[in-house]
């Protein structure tokens, strides 16, 4: 099995975790009416979506490396002057 199909599955396993992980937070506070609102937890809003904004904003840092990465491998070694 080649290099690419591995990266393939890394990130179909990456989109995949990304769209459960929308899904579920969805699925968790969705608005069932006026009466509900009672069961959010305290820092539910500017707080949490900030602290869940600073891993969002580490996950792409690192995404961003990563797909930097394999443009050097492939530019470098793949097919370029070292391959």
């Amino acid at each position: 099995m080649s290099f690419s199909f591995f990266t393939t599955l890394i990130f179909l396993a990456g989109l995949s975790a990304v769209l459960i992980a929308l899904f579920l937070s969805t699925w968790r506070y969705r608005s069932q009416g006026a009466d509900e609102t009672a069961a959010l937890p305290d820092d539910f809003g500017p707080k949490l979506t900030s602290a869940r904004l600073r891993y969002v904003r580490w996950a792409f840092a690192l995404l961003v490396l990563a797909a930097f990465g394999f443009h050097v491998y492939w530019g470098a070694f793949a097919t370029g002057p070292l391959g």
